[in-house]
């Protein structure tokens, strides 16, 4: 199957905005340790949406509880990424920095002493490159972006001590102005850094499953196999115009 990854607009899914809406603030309040596995449970999460698209219609609930179980074929996270591998449902590469967050959740899960994002820096940058080029910085960004915009956020709306009814800030600049004065109230920020950028990178490779998934669904009918579908995807890339 031709990997096509051209939907920039990805991040706008429905599903997407819900884990950026709702998961990814309780992201950043967990600790460091809470922080990687509350994620890697929705990037597992996703995985077992993606092969409950493909399963046949007439599949019970009954039988849909057997196979996704702990003790099923699909139960583990592994096996979903292995399966997903073989059946090449999505980019070796995405599946690769899957593994890579997915051994990273298993050292926070057994480590005894105390666990710090920021001593793992290098590792989940590297995880979110593998996802693709340039990924691992537009993650620095995109997280930059969204810690600020909720920390004006917040300010704007703190209300005078002096003045009841009044805001302390009159503007947006006015707390960029303040924050650029006393450096030193953004450290918490600072602390809180690295969980934003777990998270939002968390987000682009669950937005990356959902496309896969919906690109699958749209393509696979009642009776197709895997094989049929991919076939038929090939054949209408085939068809397309080239560019010039």
């Amino acid at each position: 199957m031709e990997d096509r990854n051209d939907d920039s607009q990805f991040m706008g899914h429905p599903d997407v905005q819900l884990y950026l809406r709702e998961l990814l603030p309780a992201i950043i309040e967990e600790s460091d340790r809470g922080a990687v596995l509350l994620a890697a449970s929705q990037i597992d999460e996703q995985l077992k949406q993606l092969f409950e698209t493909i399963l046949p219609d007439e599949t019970s609930n009954r039988r849909k509880k057997e196979i996704f179980n702990l003790t099923g074929p699909f139960g583990s996270f592994s096996a979903k990424l292995d399966v997903a591998y073989v059946c090449r449902l999505l980019p070796a590469t995405l599946i690769k920095a899957i593994h890579r967050f997915r051994m990273l959740r298993n050292d926070v899960a057994h480590e005894a002493l105390r666990f710090r994002l920021k001593d793992h820096k290098a590792q989940i940058y590297e995880i979110f490159s593998l996802v693709g080029p340039g990924v691992d910085l537009g993650v620095n960004r995109m997280a930059l972006e969204l810690m600020m915009e909720s920390i004006l956020g917040h300010l704007t709306s703190i209300e005078s001590p002096t003045e009841e009814g009044k805001p302390m800030f009159d503007s947006r600049q006015a707390v960029l102005d303040y924050l650029s004065e006393n450096p030193g109230s953004l450290k918490n920020a600072e602390d809180h850094q690295q969980r934003w950028e777990l998270g939002v990178g968390g987000g682009i490779i669950c937005g990356l499953i959902v496309y896969h998934r919906d690109r699958l669904s749209a393509a696979i009918g009642p009776d197709d196999t895997l094989v049929s579908v991919f076939r038929r995807m090939e054949k209408s890339n085939e068809s397309k115009p080239r560019p010039r």
